[in-house]
C-alpha cells in the first residue's frame, strides 16, 4: 500500500476553538467571592499565626518562670532546714563541750540538758560506747535508756570514727513509740572518747520550718529522709508521715514531672540539705498550663471575629464586581458567535478596559478569519502538490516550516522516531535532535542551507521518543514560495545505526586489546621459528623493547644457561605444536629474576607455525615472598619448641639453685660451700646462655622490642662465644673491645640477632677461610662528616663494626644492600631480608648504618647507636641483708613439684608461712574458703587458668591481696603476655636466688617501701 503524507489539521471556526478554552478553563476555575475571600485571610492569617507565637511564647515563658519559682522555693527551705538543724548541733557540741561532761558531772549534766529542752523543745540523750542511754531528758536521773534501734546504733558509730555530726533518717522512738529524727554529736566523758550526745524531736518540729515560706494556693513542700520516708509535709498529712514517696530522687538537686498521692500532675522541685533530707516542693501541672489556656481562648475568639468580618466584606465586595462582570460576560460570548461587539460602561475601571479590549478584539477577528480562508485554500493546493511525491518515497521524509516545525512526514519518518504523527505536529526538528549537535545544525542552515538552497550529506543523531538516540545521515533542501522567499525545509534522512556500531566496535576491540596490552602487569612478544624477536609490547627482561627486535635471548642475556633453557623450552613448542607453561629464572645485572612464562605456538592464516607468541610475568618477589613465609613459619615453630625447653630448663635451674642455697645456709665444710658457689655461679651462667638463646631466636619473631640501657660490651663477648662455633673452624674469629663504651639504649635481642646476621653474611663472603673482627668503640660523629646519613643526629655514638675479609661487593649491589628482598643469592638461597632487618633495627635505635666494601677487599659493616642519655641510678648495697617475713601466709600456686617445693622451702626460710595449689583452681578455691591468705606468688604458666588469669580474678575478689607472678619464659615470646597482668602485678623471671626472692616478695607485701631492694620485675635472671 502507498504511504501518504500526514498534515496536522486546525479547527473549523473560530467559536469551536473559543468553546473549547472556555470548558477547560471552567474545569479549573473558582468564584470571585472564593478569590476575595482567599485574599482576605491571606491578609488576616499571618496576622493571626503571629499572635498565637507571641500567645504561645508567653504563655511558655511564664510556666517557666513557675518552675524555677518551684526550684528556688525548694533551695530556700533546703537552706532553712539546714539553719535549723545547724540551731540544734551547735546547742548539742556546746554540751558535748560543758565542764560538767568533761568532769563527768553527769547529774550536773542533766540539769542543763533539761533546760535545753524546756527552752528548744527537744529532747536530749547521753549515750556511752555501747550504745546505752546514761542520761536522757525523757527519764530520771539515773534510769538507763536501751533497746535502741540499729540504725542509731550505726549512727554512733559513725559519729565516733568521723568525729562529724550526722542527722538521722526517720526512726520510731524506743519511749514514745512515735516517728522521730536525731541529730547526733561526740562527746568525752572524763577524757573517754566513743560517747555521742543526742538531739531527738518529733517530725513537726521542722513543720514551722516549712510554714514560713508561705506558699500559693495549690503548691505543697514536704521533707524526705535518705531512705526516701515522708519526714512532713504542708499541707499537713499525718497519714504520709513515716510511709516511702511514690518518686524516685537523684543526688543534689533537681526536678520532674509525675502523679502525686492524690493522683493529680504535678511539677516537683527538690534540693538535698547538707543534713541528707531532701526538701520537695511541688506545683500542679493545671498551674503551669493555666497561662497557655488563657492565651489560646484568647486567640480562638480573636480569630472568629476576623473570620466573620472577611466574610461579611467579601460578600459585599463581590456582589459589585460580579455585577460589572456579567457585562463583559455577555459580551465576549457574542465575540464566540463571530459578532462585532460594543461594552457598555461599568462601576469598575478595569473592567471598562476589558470591554475596550473586547470590541478591538472582535473587529480583529473578523480580519483573520477572512485571512485564513486564504491560507486554507493555499495549503490544500500544497498538499495536493507534494502528496504524490511523500507516497513515492522509500526513506523517511520531513518537512518543516522556517521556524523548524514539523508540518509534514511520511510514515517511515514517524515509525523512525517512534512517535505519532499528531505528536510530531508539536515538535520541532531540535525538539528531536540532541543538545550537542544544536550548534553544527545551526551552522549548516545558516551556510550552506540558505546560502545555496541546499546542504550536503551531513551526519546527526535523533533521540526517539523512548529516549534512545540514533545516528542518521540527511540532505536538506530549501522550500520557497511563490515570490522566491524561504518558507520550508525538507529532508531526505536514512538511519546509519547499524553501521556505526560496526565502525564503533571495532575501534573499541582495537583499543581495548592497545590497553590491555599496555596496562597489564605483562609483557607479551613475538618470535619467529629462528627464535628472533619480531614483536614485543614492553621491555623484555629488563630490555628496552626497541633494543630486542630481531635479537635472540643470547643476545640479550647475561647468562647463557638461562638462554639455552629458554631457546630449548620455545624450540619444543614450534615442534611439538603444544603450548607449555613454566617458571623460568633468568640473571640481570648480577640479580636473580624469576618469570611465570607461558608460550604458544604462532600461527599463520594457513594454520602454519611460524614461531611462538609468549607471555611473561614477573614473579620474582612473590617467590621470595613465599620462600620468606615458609621460613618464617618453621623458625617459628623452632623458636616455640625452643622457648618451651628454655623453660623447662630455667625450672630446673631454679630447682638445683634453690636447693643448693638451702643446702648453703647449713654448716658444712669450706671445701663444700665452695663447691656450693662454684655450682652456684655456673648455674647463673646456665640461665645467662639460656636468656640470651631465647633472644636470638625470638628475633625472627614479630615482637615488641624491650630496650634497656646497657653497655654492648659484654653482649658482644657473649655473642663471640656462640659465634664461633657458628662460622667454622675456616674462620678465625676476632674481638677488638675499647675501655670504658658509652651506654646505649636497645633491645639486647637485637643485638645479638644483628651480630649472628652479620656474622653469617660474612661467612657466605668468605667460602675459602678468612678472618672475621668485630669491634667496639666510642665515636662522636661530627655533623659535616661523610658518614652521617639516614637523618641521622651527630654527636656521640658507639661504633659496632662487623668486617670480614672475603670477596666483597661491586657498587651497584653496594647501593642496594639495605632494600628489602634484595638478594645476590639465587632464588630459594636467600631472603633478601638479614641486612635490611639490620637497618630497620639501627634506624629505630636513632643511629645509622655504614657499609664500606669493593670486589676483593672484604667488607665492613658499622652500626652507629646514639650514647644513652644518664639517668640516676639508684644506689644498691650488695652487703645488705635480704629483707625477711613476719609470720605473713604465702599462697605458692605452681603446676611442678620440684619447683613448688623448693619455693615452699625458701619462703619457710625467710620467715613466712606457707601454702600450696597445684594450680589456679585449688588456690581460689582456699582463698574463699577462708583461708588469711597475705600475698600469692604463682607461676604463669600452668594447666587450665594461666597466673595472669588468677591474678585478674583475684583483683576483682580481693582488691587488696597481693600477687607476684613468676615465669620461665622470656619477653617477647608469644606464651608470656605481661600486658594481661594487673596493674601493679610484678614478674620475677626463673631461675631467681632467695634473695631476688625475698626482695620480691617483700616489695609486693610492703608496696610503699621506696628501696632499690624491692624491685619485683626482673630483667636478668642471673641478678642476684
Amino acid at each position: 500500500m502507498p504511504r501518504r503524507a500526514t498534515t496536522g489539521s486546525r479547527p473549523s471556526g473560530i467559536g469551536e476553538g473559543l468553546a473549547v478554552t472556555d470548558v477547560r478553563a471552567a474545569d479549573k476555575s473558582r468564584s470571585l467571592a472564593w478569590h476575595l475571600t482567599v485574599l482576605g485571610l491571606g491578609l488576616i492569617v499571618p496576622a493571626f499565626l503571629f499572635t498565637g507565637v507571641l500567645f504561645v511564647q508567653y504563655s511558655f515563658s511564664e510556666s517557666e518562670r513557675l518552675k524555677e519559682r518551684t526550684r528556688t522555693v525548694a533551695r530556700t527551705l533546703a537552706v532553712a532546714v539546714d539553719r535549723e538543724v545547724a540551731n540544734i548541733t551547735t546547742t548539742l557540741e556546746a554540751l558535748a563541750l560543758s565542764p560538767s561532761l568533761q568532769r563527768g558531772d553527769l547529774d550536773e549534766f542533766h540539769r542543763h540538758a533539761q533546760e535545753v529542752q524546756r527552752r528548744q523543745r527537744f529532747h536530749v540523750t547521753l549515750r556511752d560506747p555501747e550504745g546505752v542511754g546514761i542520761v536522757s531528758t525523757r527519764l530520771p536521773m539515773g534510769e538507763r535508756l536501751t533497746g535502741n534501734p540499729p540504725e542509731l546504733k550505726a549512727a554512733d558509730a559513725y559519729v565516733v570514727a568521723t568525729g562529724r555530726p550526722y542527722s538521722s533518717d526517720l526512726l520510731t522512738g524506743v519511749i514514745t513509740g512515735q516517728p522521730a529524727l536525731h541529730l547526733i554529736v561526740p562527746a568525752r566523758v572524763s577524757g573517754a572518747t566513743g560517747w555521742v550526745v543526742s538531739a531527738s524531736f518529733p517530725p513537726d518540729f521542722l513543720q514551722s520550718t516549712l510554714e514560713r515560706m508561705a506558699l500559693p494556693t495549690g503548691w505543697s513542700a514536704g521533707i524526705i529522709d535518705r531512705r526516701g520516708l515522708q519526714i512532713i509535709r504542708i499541707p499537713a498529712r499525718d497519714d504520709l508521715v513515716g510511709r516511702p514517696t511514690r518518686q524516685t530522687y537523684g543526688t543534689g538537686a533537681g526536678s520532674f514531672t509525675s502523679t502525686n498521692r492524690d493522683g493529680v500532675s504535678a511539677f516537683f522541685a527538690y534540693d538535698t540539705s547538707q543534713s541528707g533530707w531532701r526538701v520537695v516542693v511541688a506545683i500542679p501541672t493545671a498551674s503551669l498550663e493555666a497561662p497557655m489556656t488563657r492565651s489560646v481562648g484568647t486567640l480562638l475568639g480573636l480569630g472568629a471575629a476576623l473570620g466573620v468580618l472577611t466574610l461579611i466584606l467579601t460578600r459585599i465586595t463581590g456582589r459589585r464586581i460580579l455585577a460589572a462582570m456579567s457585562v463583559v460576560n455577555a459580551a465576549a460570548r457574542r465575540i464566540g458567535h463571530g459578532e462585532i461587539v460594543s461594552v457598555a460602561a461599568t462601576p469598575v475601571t478595569e473592567i471598562n478596559t476589558i470591554g475596550a479590549a473586547l470590541r478591538e478584539a472582535s473587529h480583529d477577528l473578523a480580519r483573520r478569519a477572512e485571512e485564513r480562508d486564504r491560507v486554507l485554500a493555499a495549503l490544500r493546493e500544497s498538499e495536493l502538490r507534494y502528496r504524490t511525491l511523500h507516497e513515492s518515497m522509500r526513506d523517511p521524509f520531513v518537512q518543516t516550516d522556517m521556524a523548524g516545525r514539523i508540518v509534514a512526514h511520511n510514515d517511515l519518518y514517524a515509525e523512525m522516531l517512534g512517535y505519532s504523527a499528531d505528536e510530531l505536529r508539536h515538535l520541532t526538528y531540535r525538539d528531536l535532535t540532541p543538545e550537542a549537535w544544536h550548534e553544527a545544525e545551526e551552522t549548516i542552515v545558516q551556510e550552506q542551507i540558505l546560502r545555496r538552497g541546499y546542504s550536503d550529506v551531513y551526519e546527526k543523531e535523533y533521540r526517539r521518543k523512548d529516549g534512545t538516540v540514533i545516528p542518521v545521515e540527511l540532505r536538506t533542501v530549501l522550500g520557497r514560495d511563490a515570490n522566491g522567499v524561504p518558507n520550508a525545509m525538507w529532508a531526505i534522512v536514512r538511519e546509519v545505526g547499524a553501521r556505526k556500531r560496526a565502525e564503533r566496535e571495532l575501534r573499541l576491540a582495537n583499543e581495548r586489546f592497545r590497553l590491555a596490552l599496555a596496562a597489564a602487569p605483562i609483557t607479551v612478544f613475538a618470535q619467529d621459528q629462528a627464535l628472533r624477536y619480531t614483536w614485543v609490547n614492553s621491555a623484555v627482561y629488563g630490555c628496552a623493547a626497541d633494543a630486542v627486535i630481531g635479537k635472540r635471548d643470547a643476545e640479550i642475556l647475561e647468562r647463557a644457561e638461562d638462554a639455552a633453557v629458554l631457546d630449548a623450552l620455545k624450540t619444543r613448542v614450534i615442534t611439538t605444536a603444544i603450548g607449555e607453561r613454566h617458571e623460568v629464572e633468568v640473571t640481570r645485572q648480577g640479580v636473580s629474576w624469576c618469570y611465570d612464562l607461558l608460550v604458544e605456538p604462532l600461527r599463520d592464516p594457513g594454520g602454519t607455525i611460524g614461531g611462538v607468541i609468549c607471555a611473561a610475568i614477573e614473579i620474582t618477589e612473590r617467590k621470595r615472598a613465599e620462600r620468606e613465609l615458609s621460613q618464617s613459619q618453621r623458625f617459628e615453630t623452632f623458636s616455640r619448641i625452643a622457648g618451651g625447653i628454655a623453660h623447662d630448663f630455667n625450672n630446673l635451674l631454679s630447682v638445683v639453685a634453690g636447693n643448693l642455697e638451702l643446702v648453703e645456709t647449713r654448716e658444712a665444710p669450706d671445701d663444700v660451700r665452695r663447691a656450693i658457689a662454684t655450682s652456684l655461679s655456673a648455674i647463673r651462667d646456665g640461665a645467662t646462655l639460656s636468656r640470651r638463646m631465647q633472644q636470638i631466636l625470638s628475633a625472627g619473631r614479630r615482637r615488641t622490642p624491650v630496650r634497656e640501657r646497657l653497655v654492648v660490651s659484654e653482649q658482644v663477648k657473649t655473642a663471640a662465644r656462640l659465634l664461633e662455633h657458628t662460622v667454622g673452624p675456616s674462620v678465625a674469629l676476632k674481638t677488638e673491645i675499647a675501655p670504658d663504651l658509652w651506654p646505649v639504649e636497645v633491645d639486647p635481642g637485637e643485638i645479638d640477632s644483628v651480630l649472628f646476621n652479620l656474622a653469617l653474611n660474612a661467612r657466605e663472603a668468605m667460602p675459602a677461610g678468612g678472618t672475621l673482627t668485630i669491634a667496639v668503640a666510642n665515636v662522636v660523629v661530627a655533623p659535616d662528616s661523610p658518614e652521617l646519613r639516614d637523618g641521622a643526629a651527630p654527636g656521640d655514638h658507639v661504633r659496632l663494626s662487623v668486617t670480614d675479609s672475603g670477596v666483597g661487593m661491586p657498587p651497584e649491589i653496594l647501593r642496594r644492600i639495605g632494600e628489602p628482598f634484595f638478594s645476590t643469592k639465587r632464588l630459594g638461597q636467600g631472603t633478601g631480608l638479614g641486612l635490611a632487618s639490620v637497618f630497620g633495627f639501627v634506624r629505630d635505635a636513632g643511629g645509622f648504618v655504614s657499609v664500606t666494601s669493593a670486589p676483593g677487599a672484604g667488607t665492613c659493616v658499622s652500626l652507629y647507636l646514639p650514647r644513652a642519655v644518664a639517668t640516676a641510678a639508684v644506689e644498691t648495697g650488695p652487703s645488705e641483708p635480704a629483707p625477711t617475713g613476719d609470720g605473713e601466709l604465702v599462697l605458692v600456686v605452681e603446676d611442678d613439684e620440684r619447683v613448688r617445693q623448693v619455693s615452699l622451702r625458701r619462703l619457710e626460710m625467710l620467715g613466712y608461712a606457707v601454702l600450696e595449689a597445684r594450680d589456679a583452681a585449688e588456690a581460689l578455691a582456699q582463698i574463699r574458703a577462708g583461708e588469711p591468705v597475705d600475698l600469692v606468688f604463682s607461676d604463669i604458666s600452668m594447666p587450665g587458668a594461666s597466673g595472669y588469669d588468677l591474678a585478674a580474678t583475684l583483683r576483682a575478689e580481693h582488691p587488696a591481696l597481693p600477687v607476684l607472678l613468676t615465669t620461665g619464659f622470656e619477653p617477647g615470646d608469644p606464651r608470656r603476655d605481661d600486658s594481661r597482668a594487673p596493674a601493679g602485678v610484678a614478674i620475677l623471671e626463673k631461675p631467681y636466688s632467695m634473695a631476688r626472692l625475698a626482695r620480691a616478695v617483700a616489695a609486693a607485701l610492703h608496696p610503699e617501701l621506696d628501696t632499690a631492694r624491692a624491685q619485683p620485675v626482673v630483667t636478668s635472671p642471673v641478678n642476684t
